[in-house]
């Protein structure tokens, strides 16, 4: 399910700087809200080679629409990424299908990637919304840690535990600017604006995908970024110390985000496998364009 595979390949993500994205519940059109959601807070800091990860609001969940407030307080990109498990399976279970799926291996039935936060910049915050249903989650730190051997940061202490019971709330999600939704193997968008967007976020496949969104480079088409990805050589057609991304979510299933966006052409780009496994998504053409007005 994440994506070591895919942005190995830029030599990513981790050492470069990421837009910033705001937690303004005003910014987006307003809440539009029939009742208000249920309210997470994840924030994480560093404590020498450790990850230290607090979560409050999570002791008594409801089903149903829940904002999850995740604030990097660290020096690194951290991530706050959502996995559902269904039924009697332990962590330690959760954490080794977790570390085979970073090598393309397969998703069992139980195993559900539920949203929350992309890679955060350090010192950060961003707001996600996303309806939980019934069951176990994990808020789990997936960002690549630096050096080709270190630790994940969810082995650091980057992992915390709530559980979701009882009869499903009546919020909605929040009004919002732009949507994305990606399907197998492409996305559509639209509505997409220079700044910072509330975007909701509709996977209407049947496998995981997230978003990579990166401006493409002055000067290039995303003919070319589909090439580079085809060929893995010469320098990347796209901006990646802009680039912008999401948590991952399962098929069928839609979360609000916020990313921060400059005007101009972006290439959105899939670096998840199949739930069967195998190759990332963009090996297998999940490339697209999306303009930023």
């Amino acid at each position: 399910m994440t994506r070591r595979n895919g942005l190995a390949l830029l030599a990513l993500a981790a050492c470069m700087p990421l837009a910033a994205c705001g937690d303004d519940d005003d910014d987006g059109g307003g809440s539009g809200e029939a009742a208000k959601p249920a309210v997470v807070s994840v924030v994480t800091t560093e404590t020498g080679d450790g990850v230290r990860m607090r979560l409050s609001g999570g002791a008594s969940l409801r089903p149903g629409v829940t904002r999850i407030d995740f604030r990097n307080d660290g020096k690194r990109p951290h991530e706050a990424q959502l996995i559902r498990v269904e039924g009697n399976h332990s962590q330690a279970e959760m954490l080794q299908v977790l570390e085979r799926a970073g090598e393309g291996g397969p998703l069992p039935a139980w195993f559900r990637a539920g949203g929350g936060a992309g890679q955060t910049a350090p010192g950060t915050a961003t707001t996600i919304t996303v309806a939980l249903e019934p069951g176990t989650y994990y808020v789990v730190d997936t960002a690549e840690p630096e050096g080709e051997n270190a630790k994940p940061y969810y082995e650091r202490g980057g992992l915390a535990k709530f559980e979701v019971r009882g009869e499903r709330s009546a919020a909605e999600a929040p009004a919002v600017r732009g949507r994305v939704t990606a399907k197998e193997y492409s996305f559509t968008a639209s509505g997409l604006a220079a700044g910072k967007n509330r975007v909701e976020f509709d996977n209407a496949g049947k496998e995981p995908h997230h978003i990579v969104a990166a401006p493409i480079a002055p000067g290039k088409a995303i003919a070319d970024v589909r090439e580079f990805f085809r060929t893995e050589k010469g320098r990347p057609p796209v901006a990646f110390d802009k680039f912008v991304t999401t948590s991952v979510i399962d098929g069928e299933t839609t979360e609000t985000v916020e990313l921060e966006l400059q005007r101009g052409d972006y290439a959105m780009l899939c670096f998840i496998s199949d739930r069967k496994g195998g190759p990332p998504h963009v090996a297998k053409g999940m490339i697209s364009e999306a303009t930023v007005e």
